[in-house]
């Protein structure tokens, strides 16, 4: 038989183990008052920042986001670059005729260029121009890859040999061309060439810039 002492003395251990199970149930229910109180956080981003939009050109001065007024075709930009070649021709032709002797002009008159009010004694210039000009950037391209082991055997200098063969090309379809002599031939097609390089500097330069 259990003494009344020790019936007591466990309730009152029961009792403060429950009490303190209470106080610990409360605590985890709540939270501390320094985070109740705390407001939260709201971690704002900046919206992103536009890149600013760059200008694309393809083959020169060609517009896509700007929406100037500039070329917009390749097929403009082509015949650009083909009027510039004729105008180099012609300026090659004239140089060529006013310091070889076997090198002549003659003026041939066109009824289109007459039309136009264009002087006589430009007639033959325009034309041979022109001709050079389809030579040297339609022909002479593929005369340069058939030919692509003796110019690398020669080191080069059967390019000569292919502008001599344009301009005697020339002279053969142009009535207002006269060459005499291979000197002015070799001399004659070094001018031309030269005109013709110079070109194609300056477009690769403008393509580049």
């Amino acid at each position: 038989m259990r003494h009344p002492i020790d019936t007591v003395s466990n309730l009152h251990v029961f009792e403060s183990s429950r009490q303190k199970n209470q106080i610990r149930t409360t605590r985890n229910k709540k939270a501390p008052p320094h985070e109740r109180d705390r407001p939260k956080r709201v971690h704002s981003r900046p919206p992103p920042a536009r890149l600013p939009q760059e200008q694309t050109t393809v083959c020169g001065p060609i517009t896509t986001l700007t929406g100037l007024p500039i070329l917009d075709t390749i097929e403009s930009v082509f015949l650009l670059r083909f009027a510039a070649r004729i105008a180099a021709n012609s300026g090659a032709l004239w140089l060529a005729d006013q310091l070889l002797e076997g090198f002549r002009v003659i003026p041939h008159p066109v009824a289109l260029l007459a039309s136009a009010g264009i002087p006589v004694e430009f007639h033959s210039y325009l034309i041979g121009g022109i001709l050079l000009a389809f030579l040297f950037t339609v022909v002479r391209p593929i005369l340069k890859v058939l030919a692509f082991p003796l110019v690398l055997i020669t080191f080069g200098l059967f390019n000569i040999v292919i502008s001599i063969a344009l301009l005697a090309i020339a002279d053969w379809l142009s009535a207002g061309l006269s060459l005499d002599g291979a000197f002015t031939f070799i001399i004659g097609s070094l001018i031309i060439a030269a005109a013709n390089t110079l070109v194609t500097s300056f477009v690769k330069a403008s393509r580049e810039s």
